[in-house]
């Protein structure tokens, strides 16, 4: 199987913490790569810090002004990741048990 990088782009929603949580169970034991992307300026630290088998990258804006970054967060993702197949996840999202699974296995 090809190895798999899941990548969630962040800004400054703590509730990326519950994302991880429920998303990393889905990837214990497996060749899958977690990377978050995080646009908060280490506003998140505390929760990167509890995540050891996360990737945690932190992003800096080349236009400072510009206000939304998330294309180039999953664009920075996509960079770092060393994944054959690349899924996205949102910060703040639930993805259901099974989920993972049932959009990578037909790939």
């Amino acid at each position: 199987m090809a190895k798999i990088s899941v990548i969630l782009v962040v800004k400054d929603e703590p509730s990326i913490e519950s994302t991880l949580a429920l998303l990393l169970n889905q990837i214990k034991g497996k060749d899958i790569e977690c990377i978050v992307v995080d646009a908060s300026k280490n506003r998140l630290k505390n929760i990167s810090s509890r995540y050891q088998d996360v990737i945690w990258l932190n992003f800096r804006s080349r236009n400072p002004q510009k206000k939304i970054s998330i294309a180039e967060q999953r664009n920075a993702g996509v960079r770092a990741s060393k994944g054959d197949v690349i899924v996205f996840c949102d910060a703040g999202g639930t993805p259901e048990p099974g989920w993972l699974d049932a959009i990578t296995t037909p790939l």
